[in-house]
């Protein structure tokens, strides 16, 4: 996915937990952060506590959107999926990608991976690995002070 492109539709998304595609229609004059994850990674489990605190500390900028894309057999585990959506605290609309539809209009072959979409609705940052949320609140930071 380049920048600048528009926000996927994720109504084509297979099953919603937390929420639904709505979100995004109910605060337009938020910023979307849509993160990938999956039960069997590490890093998206290290960097689950800071994403918690960083959906928290940007509120009132930011709607953030999970979605669990299957990578490994244990990944498709929908009890496990569940498990894991409480021990983490993810509480946020999450997308269980099983068929990988919203995995492929991403063009996303990460997780953890992080997309930042402004207020528009235009792709302003992507990044992928763990540990990285430091730079994402500087992002999320930057472009909420540009609009």
């Amino acid at each position: 996915m380049n920048r600048n492109s528009p926000l996927p539709d994720l109504s084509k998304a297979q099953e919603w937990f937390n929420g639904n595609e709505t979100i995004v229609k109910q605060h337009p004059e938020k910023m979307i952060l849509v993160h990938f994850w999956s039960v069997s990674c590490i890093l998206c489990k290290k960097d689950f506590p800071e994403l918690n605190q960083l959906k928290e500390d940007f509120a009132d900028d930011v709607v953030t959107i999970a979605v669990h894309m299957p990578r490994k057999e244990i990944d498709y585990d929908r009890t496990r999926i569940l498990s894991d959506l409480n021990d983490f605290n993810i509480s946020q609309p999450c997308i269980l990608d099983q068929d990988q539809t919203i995995t492929g209009f991403f063009e996303n072959r990460f997780v953890p991976a992080y997309y930042l979409f402004d207020r528009s609705g235009k792709l302003r940052h992507f990044q992928a690995g763990g540990r990285g949320i430091a730079m994402l609140k500087r992002r999320i930071s930057r472009i909420a002070s540009q609009t």
